[in-house]
């Protein structure tokens, strides 16, 4: 066997070709990356959304207790607060 043909030392591509192939390697790469922090900031949505919903819940959970316990209060005329007992 001949020493040229085991290791071949010049590439047959144009310059151009070489170029070309290096930028196409550059930009899958690139894009990978593109989709990769797409799908994290995906995620990161998801999950602001559920907690936003979730919060909604206790905040309206709160409410209505906030309204319950309010309706039951009354004021007194020296501004006191007082338990109204002659709801049934």
């Amino acid at each position: 066997m001949s020493r040229v043909s085991m290791f071949p030392t010049e590439d047959k591509r144009s310059y151009f070709e070489r170029q070309r192939d290096q930028y196409i390697k550059n930009i899958s790469a690139s894009m990978e990356d593109v989709l990769n922090n797409l799908n994290a900031l995906n995620r990161s949505l998801e999950h602001t959304v559920g907690l936003s919903q979730k919060s909604e819940e206790l905040a309206e959970m709160w409410s209505h207790f906030y309204n319950t316990v309010n309706e039951d209060l009354v004021k007194t005329e020296d501004g006191d607060i007082e338990v109204d007992t002659t709801k049934e």
